[in-house]
Protein backbone atom coordinates (compact mmCIF):
# COMPACT_ATOMS: atom_id res chain seq x y z
CA UNK A 1 0.00 0.00 0.00
CA UNK A 2 2.58 2.28 0.82
CA UNK A 3 4.13 1.85 -2.77
CA UNK A 4 1.31 2.53 -4.45
CA UNK A 5 1.03 5.85 -2.40
CA UNK A 6 4.43 6.53 -3.04
CA UNK A 7 4.15 6.19 -7.25
CA UNK A 8 1.18 7.89 -7.32
CA UNK A 9 2.84 10.82 -5.30
CA UNK A 10 5.59 10.94 -7.72
CA UNK A 11 3.40 10.82 -10.33
CA UNK A 12 1.88 13.54 -9.17
CA UNK A 13 4.97 15.57 -8.08
CA UNK A 14 6.61 14.88 -11.70
CA UNK A 15 3.11 16.09 -13.87
CA UNK A 16 3.41 19.77 -11.57
CA UNK A 17 7.04 19.95 -12.21
CA UNK A 18 6.33 19.27 -15.49
CA UNK A 19 3.35 21.86 -15.51
CA UNK A 20 5.68 23.90 -13.63
CA UNK A 21 7.95 24.03 -16.52
CA UNK A 22 5.89 24.40 -19.21
CA UNK A 23 4.49 27.63 -17.60
CA UNK A 24 8.05 29.06 -17.52
CA UNK A 25 8.70 28.20 -20.81
CA UNK A 26 5.46 29.93 -21.97
CA UNK A 27 7.21 33.55 -20.17
CA UNK A 28 10.69 32.69 -21.78
CA UNK A 29 11.66 35.75 -24.30
CA UNK A 30 11.22 32.91 -26.80
CA UNK A 31 12.39 35.68 -29.51
CA UNK A 32 16.16 35.60 -27.35
CA UNK A 33 15.86 31.83 -27.23
CA UNK A 34 16.07 31.57 -30.80
CA UNK A 35 18.51 33.71 -31.83
CA UNK A 36 20.95 31.40 -29.62
CA UNK A 37 19.70 27.98 -31.10
CA UNK A 38 20.92 30.39 -34.28
CA UNK A 39 24.26 31.41 -32.68
CA UNK A 40 25.34 27.79 -31.88
CA UNK A 41 24.34 26.33 -35.37
CA UNK A 42 25.77 28.87 -38.10
CA UNK A 43 29.30 29.90 -37.10
CA UNK A 44 28.98 32.22 -40.73
CA UNK A 45 27.15 35.12 -38.95
CA UNK A 46 26.38 36.99 -35.97
CA UNK A 47 23.62 37.46 -33.87
CA UNK A 48 23.67 41.21 -34.57
CA UNK A 49 23.92 40.39 -38.90
CA UNK A 50 20.76 38.20 -39.01
CA UNK A 51 18.89 40.34 -36.77
CA UNK A 52 19.59 43.88 -38.41
CA UNK A 53 18.98 41.61 -41.88
CA UNK A 54 15.44 40.51 -40.56
CA UNK A 55 14.98 44.30 -39.52
CA UNK A 56 15.61 45.91 -42.82
CA UNK A 57 14.04 43.39 -44.47
CA UNK A 58 10.93 43.95 -42.48
CA UNK A 59 10.90 47.53 -42.24
CA UNK A 60 10.81 47.85 -46.43
CA UNK A 61 8.35 45.69 -46.48
CA UNK A 62 6.46 47.53 -44.37
CA UNK A 63 7.13 51.02 -45.31
CA UNK A 64 6.18 49.66 -49.24
CA UNK A 65 3.07 48.63 -48.35
CA UNK A 66 2.07 51.41 -46.28
CA UNK A 67 2.52 53.78 -48.91
CA UNK A 68 0.88 50.82 -51.21
CA UNK A 69 4.14 50.88 -53.62
CA UNK A 70 5.05 47.45 -55.60
CA UNK A 71 7.64 44.90 -54.34
CA UNK A 72 9.54 41.56 -55.19
CA UNK A 73 12.28 40.41 -53.15
CA UNK A 74 13.61 36.93 -53.70
CA UNK A 75 15.38 35.51 -51.12
CA UNK A 76 17.77 32.68 -52.59
CA UNK A 77 18.14 29.55 -50.19
CA UNK A 78 19.89 26.46 -51.51
CA UNK A 79 18.86 26.85 -55.32
CA UNK A 80 21.28 28.88 -57.39
CA UNK A 81 19.87 31.69 -59.52
CA UNK A 82 22.55 32.90 -61.25
CA UNK A 83 20.75 32.69 -64.59
CA UNK A 84 17.95 35.06 -63.61
CA UNK A 85 20.52 37.17 -61.77
CA UNK A 86 21.68 37.89 -65.60
CA UNK A 87 18.09 38.81 -66.64
CA UNK A 88 18.46 41.99 -64.62
CA UNK A 89 21.51 44.23 -63.14
CA UNK A 90 24.16 42.46 -61.43
CA UNK A 91 25.25 44.56 -58.37
CA UNK A 92 27.06 43.35 -54.69
CA UNK A 93 25.19 45.63 -51.85
CA UNK A 94 24.05 45.25 -48.43
CA UNK A 95 20.68 44.62 -48.15
CA UNK A 96 18.97 48.21 -46.27
CA UNK A 97 16.08 49.96 -46.14
CA UNK A 98 17.61 52.32 -48.09
CA UNK A 99 18.37 50.18 -50.62
CA UNK A 100 15.42 48.42 -51.33
CA UNK A 101 13.16 51.19 -50.95
CA UNK A 102 15.22 53.26 -53.48
CA UNK A 103 14.75 50.71 -55.84
CA UNK A 104 11.08 50.09 -55.55
CA UNK A 105 9.94 53.81 -54.50
CA UNK A 106 10.37 55.37 -57.93
CA UNK A 107 7.57 54.04 -60.17
CA UNK A 108 9.01 56.00 -62.95
CA UNK A 109 12.34 54.23 -62.80
CA UNK A 110 13.07 50.94 -64.52
CA UNK A 111 14.42 49.29 -61.14
CA UNK A 112 11.25 49.71 -60.30
CA UNK A 113 9.72 46.98 -62.52
CA UNK A 114 10.82 43.22 -62.06
CA UNK A 115 12.15 42.17 -58.78
CA UNK A 116 15.29 42.06 -56.20
CA UNK A 117 17.40 39.00 -55.69
CA UNK A 118 18.98 38.37 -52.03
CA UNK A 119 21.79 35.98 -51.59
CA UNK A 120 22.89 36.04 -47.52
CA UNK A 121 22.42 39.56 -46.41
CA UNK A 122 23.44 40.88 -49.84
CA UNK A 123 21.31 42.28 -53.05
CA UNK A 124 23.06 40.72 -55.73
CA UNK A 125 20.39 41.71 -58.76
CA UNK A 126 17.98 44.33 -59.02
CA UNK A 127 15.53 44.80 -62.01
CA UNK A 128 15.32 40.71 -62.62
CA UNK A 129 12.88 38.83 -64.21
CA UNK A 130 11.11 35.36 -63.36
CA UNK A 131 9.23 32.93 -65.46
CA UNK A 132 5.27 33.42 -64.81
CA UNK A 133 3.35 30.92 -63.63
CA UNK A 134 0.84 29.11 -66.12
CA UNK A 135 -1.68 28.22 -63.72
CA UNK A 136 -5.03 30.34 -63.15
CA UNK A 137 -4.63 32.60 -60.08
CA UNK A 138 -7.09 34.70 -58.53
CA UNK A 139 -7.65 38.57 -60.18
CA UNK A 140 -6.70 39.78 -56.77
CA UNK A 141 -3.27 38.74 -57.73
CA UNK A 142 -0.85 40.76 -60.16
CA UNK A 143 1.95 40.27 -62.37
CA UNK A 144 4.43 40.01 -58.99
CA UNK A 145 2.43 37.02 -57.81
CA UNK A 146 2.50 35.30 -61.06
CA UNK A 147 6.16 35.65 -61.02
CA UNK A 148 7.14 35.15 -57.30
CA UNK A 149 4.71 32.01 -58.15
CA UNK A 150 6.51 31.00 -61.49
CA UNK A 151 9.39 31.23 -60.02
CA UNK A 152 8.71 29.08 -56.27
CA UNK A 153 7.50 26.51 -58.75
CA UNK A 154 10.80 25.44 -60.32
CA UNK A 155 13.00 26.78 -57.24
CA UNK A 156 13.01 26.41 -53.24
CA UNK A 157 13.42 30.34 -53.16
CA UNK A 158 10.70 32.62 -51.17
CA UNK A 159 9.70 35.39 -52.88
CA UNK A 160 8.18 38.40 -51.06
CA UNK A 161 5.27 40.32 -52.56
CA UNK A 162 3.92 43.92 -51.46
CA UNK A 163 1.16 44.82 -53.94
CA UNK A 164 0.67 47.94 -55.62
CA UNK A 165 -3.39 47.84 -55.11
CA UNK A 166 -3.61 46.59 -51.80
CA UNK A 167 -0.46 47.30 -50.10
CA UNK A 168 -0.81 43.68 -49.20
CA UNK A 169 2.46 41.75 -48.29
CA UNK A 170 2.81 38.12 -49.23
CA UNK A 171 5.28 35.06 -50.12
CA UNK A 172 5.21 32.69 -52.25
CA UNK A 173 6.21 29.57 -51.41
CA UNK A 174 6.24 26.33 -53.54
CA UNK A 175 4.27 27.90 -56.03
CA UNK A 176 1.78 28.84 -53.20
CA UNK A 177 0.93 32.61 -52.08
CA UNK A 178 0.69 32.73 -48.28
CA UNK A 179 -0.43 36.07 -46.63
CA UNK A 180 2.08 37.86 -43.96
CA UNK A 181 1.78 40.55 -41.73
CA UNK A 182 0.98 44.40 -43.16
CA UNK A 183 0.03 46.70 -40.69
CA UNK A 184 2.19 45.30 -37.18
CA UNK A 185 6.38 45.61 -37.84
CA UNK A 186 7.19 43.32 -34.89
CA UNK A 187 4.97 40.76 -35.92
CA UNK A 188 6.14 40.87 -39.66
CA UNK A 189 9.68 40.91 -38.09
CA UNK A 190 8.75 37.58 -35.99
CA UNK A 191 6.75 36.66 -39.85
CA UNK A 192 9.91 36.88 -41.08
CA UNK A 193 12.19 34.98 -39.08
CA UNK A 194 10.11 31.70 -38.64
CA UNK A 195 10.28 31.95 -42.31
CA UNK A 196 13.67 32.42 -43.67
CA UNK A 197 14.74 29.81 -40.81
CA UNK A 198 16.77 27.69 -43.53
CA UNK A 199 19.07 30.64 -42.88
CA UNK A 200 19.82 29.19 -39.39
CA UNK A 201 19.35 25.11 -39.70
Amino acid sequence: MMDTTNTAINSVGFAVLFLMILLLYAQLPHKKVRWKLFKSKNKDFSIAEYEAFIFQLSYSLHFLSKHKIGALVVIENVDNLKKYVSLGYSVTAKLTSELLITVFGNKKSALHDGGVIVRKFNVISVSSYFPVTQKIMTSTYGARHRSATGLTEETDAIALIVSETTGNISYSKKGKIHALEKENLDVLCDNLFELLNFYIN
